[in-house]
């Protein structure tokens, strides 16, 4: 017992530091697309984007609604919540695979300083929550091990339901409900009842989404009214498959992995080794426990499947691979603990190395990841908003100017990607421009793209306002970071306001680690070396590469 408690004193003891370790880095603001979309729905209701998310969602409005904070430290404090109880989940499977005390220490080390597990901890997002779900089964299932009880299938079942109402990613689990359901032990009336379970769970969860959809507000990304929208929502109505799996190898593909991996795995060389070590020895000695292995393959197959983004050079690829590679840690920690407890001989002084090692790659990272002050996103909002004629309708070239961004109530916002789908066009055009809503829905196009829609913004005589000026139809001149299709002269200078907010900045932007924010970060850039250089005359002293506060600040002190 005396043992036990010095044991959970230790691992304790090394949670609370990384937490302590955690805090200077919290994000100061929605860092993506996906962490504006999830504070606006928490704060006025609404579906999220296809396929829902219904967990995610629900999770959010109890913690906004429990806590007393603002939206976004209660959000913020709710995902760390779930980043905490995922440490507790590890240390429980660790203890069923009977780990050694030094051994946990250097795994709870390593996935506390995973760049992807880092990352998503400290940011309103739903990947954490997703390890929450996923780990919860793997425990039970660990647990079925050892007394083969029909109450952990059932568990199991309902918690795997939970995590595939949660997100697709959860079909990784797939492996280990196998296990289940050839296993010899359980009888096939509870092999039936747990499918009637997990089955029970994913209906309630997304047939939830209902009592989400907010009629008469934008954003819902749902807007659903029958079964047939729900099932339109969760198919992710105008995603092709098809064109995902032929175009993977494409070289700019190829290329984002190879990104991916150099920025978040680049120092696990030697725990990769050591994980092959337990991969052996889960062969040899631990036949049972290979569906890990399978579902840590199995993740991959995922990623690719769901994943891959068919426009080739998509300058979101890191992240999407950032987000997504998430579900692999918990099975690939496991398989390195099973290598690590192998090596009898220096054991001590090799987990002592690894975990110092780790240690100091998380003080070289930490810079990197720093997201702490003002969300680049909301500095960017600001400063659109700020420069937007307020009776323009704005065409966003990303989520969160949309979500979350570019405030007012005068400003009417469409959001566009590369495509949407007909309920866009018979749904939410009509909530914004009653006069763009389609006469004859048996003519509407399945998709709508930027082009025609700025053309049908232009032929009713309406202000248009965007930043992507990429295929658009109509005379649009360029003021600061925005185009506009007509001329105003009430507006505000662009440049002033761009750099009173830039420099708002505690930080600089990491490419490798910020990527979105890295990408937003391109556009003041170029409406600030733009005006510098108008306003000296193509002065190539106005030109600046890396994304430093301090480089911002000299093309700004250049335009006062």
């Amino acid at each position: 017992m005396k043992l036990i408690k010095q044991e959970a004193f230790s691992l304790l003891s090394i949670l609370l530091l990384f937490i302590v370790f955690y805090l200077p880095t919290l994000a100061g603001g929605p860092l993506n697309p996906d962490g504006g979309e999830l504070l606006l729905t928490a704060f006025q209701g609404g579906v999220l984007h296809p396929p829902g998310f219904p967990l995610q969602s629900w999770v959010n409005l109890f913690f906004y609604h429990i806590l007393p904070f603002d939206l976004h430290t209660n959000l913020l404090v709710g995902n760390l919540f779930f980043h905490v109880l995922n440490c507790f989940l590890l240390i429980w499977i660790f203890n069923k695979y009977s780990f050694s005390l030094v051994t946990k220490i250097s795994l709870l080390t390593l996935y506390n300083l995973l760049p992807v597990v880092w990352t998503m901890a400290i940011q309103v997002e739903k990947y954490t929550l997703l390890l929450t779900v996923l780990m919860i089964p793997i425990l039970l299932w660990k647990s079925w091990h050892e007394h083969h009880q029909a109450k952990m299938i059932y568990l199991f079942a309902f918690f795997w339901g939970l995590a595939l109402g949660h997100h697709y990613l959860a079909l990784i689990l797939f492996p280990l409900s196998l296990q289940f359901l050839f296993s010899r032990h359980n009888k096939n009336q509870v092999k039936a009842i747990a499918f009637v379970i997990l089955m029970i769970t994913v209906i309630i969860l997304y047939c939830s989404l209902f009592l989400l959809t907010r009629e008469g507000i934008y954003p819902d990304w749902g807007k659903l009214q029958s079964f047939g929208d729900l099932l339109d929502h969760l198919a992710r109505k105008g995603v092709s498959i098809d064109k995902k799996l032929f175009g993977f190898f494409h070289a700019d593909n190829v290329s984002a992995f190879s990104y991916f991996f150099e920025s978040q795995f680049a120092f696990l060389f030697v725990p990769t080794l050591l994980s092959f070590i337990g991969l052996t020895y889960l062969v040899r000695h631990k036949k049972r426990d290979i569906p890990l292995f399978g579902s840590l393959l199995f993740s991959f197959l995922v990623l690719t499947l769901f994943n891959y983004q068919p426009t080739a050079g998509n300058e979101y690829w890191p992240t999407y691979l950032r987000r997504y590679a998430i579900i692999s840690t918990p099975f690939f920690i496991i398989i390195l603990g099973l290598g690590l407890d192998q090596i009898k001989k220096y054991h001590f002084l090799i987990n002592s190395l690894l975990s110092l090692s780790i240690i100091v790659g998380g003080f070289i990272l930490k810079p990197l990841i720093d997201m702490s002050g003002p969300s680049l996103i909301d500095l960017y909002s600001n400063a659109i908003g700020r420069t937007l004629p307020h009776n323009a309708i704005y065409l966003g070239n990303s989520d969160e100017q949309i979500l979350y961004g570019v405030k007012g109530k005068e400003t009417r916002r469409f959001p566009i990607r590369d495509s949407q789908e007909k309920w866009y066009l018979t749904k939410i055009i009509p909530l914004i421009e009653p006069r763009l809503a389609p006469k004859d829905h048996t003519k509407t196009p399945d998709r709508i793209f930027i082009k025609p829609l700025s053309k049908m913004l232009n032929d009713i005589n309406q202000l248009v306002a965007t930043t992507s000026p990429t295929g658009l139809t109509g005379n649009f001149t360029r003021h600061g970071m925005i185009w506009l299709n007509q001329n105003t002269q009430d507006l505000p200078p662009a440049s002033p306001v761009i750099c009173e907010e830039i420099l708002k900045l505690k930080r600089d932007i990491n490419e490798k680690f910020h990527e979105y924010e890295w990408f937003l970060a391109t556009k003041f850039k170029e409406a600030l070396i733009r005006d510098c250089q108008m306003k000296h005359n193509q002065n190539d002293n106005c030109r600046f590469s890396a994304m430093t506060k301090d480089n911002f600040t000299k093309v700004c002190q250049k335009l006062r």
